[in-house]
């Protein structure tokens, strides 16, 4: 289910429970327009416990149009590399209609460096860990108690440059989740 977005805040349920509900989100300090959300495919017909999906808004900035996309990718391998390519297709990043439109894609693949997940979207992206220049990148994001894995990835399109890139790693961020946060500051590059 895709909320309506409420000004710079949209979400979409991926599980519901008796605590409540968890998923997807995309915050923006910027007007959120034209929210699509979306299930991906799974390999298996047997219903899985969590739907895995995406979604995607267009954000008015100053710069102009910005697509957005959030996902959260499944726990096996057959399934994630039917995503990626559902996540790579015309519907979502290589949208040809939207092809001058800068692209942020970002979320949880379970997914990292070496997969065929990961190969199948840098084709079309940029990987922010991989263009920052900063010898102490990339960083591993999971656990988030002993992070060993780089399973958590923004990905760009070459509309942008990456100017930070951080991987806190503090007792807060250990509490919050069993994956760190990534945060990238990046700015659109000169035409």
């Amino acid at each position: 289910m895709c909320v309506k977005p409420i000004s710079g805040l949209a979400f979409r349920t991926a599980k519901e429970s008796p605590s409540g509900r968890y998923g997807l989100a995309i915050l923006s300090r910027f007007p959120i327009h034209d929210l699509n959300c979306g299930t991906l495919p799974a390999a298996f017909a047997a219903k899985p416990v969590e739907n895995r999906g995406v979604m995607m808004a267009r954000i008015a900035s100053p710069l102009g149009h910005v697509r957005v996309l959030n996902t959260h990718l499944g726990l096996r391998a057959k399934d994630r590399k039917l995503q990626a390519a559902a996540l790579a297709g015309s519907r979502w990043v290589c949208n040809d209609r939207a092809s001058s439109v800068p692209v942020i894609l970002c979320g949880d693949f379970n997914a990292g460096p070496g997969s065929i997940v990961y190969k199948t979207l840098s084709r079309h992206l940029a990987d922010i860990q991989k263009v920052y220049k900063n010898r102490r990148y990339p960083r591993p994001t999971f656990a988030s108690w002993l992070p060993v894995r780089r399973i958590d990835h923004i990905f760009i399109s070459h509309h942008f440059s990456v100017k930070d890139v951080k991987v806190p790693m503090d007792y807060d961020t250990r509490m919050v989740s069993d994956h760190l946060p990534l945060y990238g500051e990046i700015a659109a590059t000169p035409s």
